[in-house]
């Protein structure tokens, strides 16, 4: 084990030091890119699936036997409960859900309950500019009498 990371320390030293040489170039393309290229086609679902089957292993293991034991006697009640929950109503509700989403944007259905619950908009202030206009829901007088 020690030889393989002095190996690698040695050859990560050339790589740093010589990087224009043909075998630096060689050795990036090798231990750097291809890597890389690698771990960049690892997706969020792949993580979260080995991330789960390690964890129930680690259970089946602290837990020893026992844990399949448990899971086969819990297997009815499970297959009772899964029958009396309508399975078909719950894959509908989940398609429609699906479709008002594709359909609807978020800003839509957000625009459209605004509206439906009767929040108001407030108005931006008006820039003052030297000259104020008088507000005409003040004026009591008749503009032919002040005349």
């Amino acid at each position: 084990m020690t030889a393989l990371i002095t190996t690698l320390l040695a050859l990560w030293l050339a790589m740093g030091c010589a990087p224009a040489t043909p075998v630096a170039r060689w050795l990036r393309a090798w231990l750097v890119e291809a890597p890389a290229r690698r771990l960049a086609a690892i997706r969020q679902a792949s993580v979260v699936a080995v991330l789960l089957a390690v964890a129930i292993a680690g259970l089946a293991w602290a837990v020893d036997d026992e844990l399949l034991r448990v899971a086969a006697m819990a297997a009815p009640d499970a297959a009772v409960w899964l029958s009396m929950v309508e399975v078909g109503t719950l894959v509908d509700v989940a398609a429609a859900a699906l479709a008002a989403r594709t359909v609807l944007r978020v800003g839509t259905v957000r625009t459209m309950l605004r509206a439906m619950l009767g929040a108001r908009r407030t108005r931006r202030a008006r820039r003052i500019t030297g000259t104020r206009r008088p507000n005409p829901a003040n004026d009591d007088e008749d503009p032919a009498l002040a005349a």
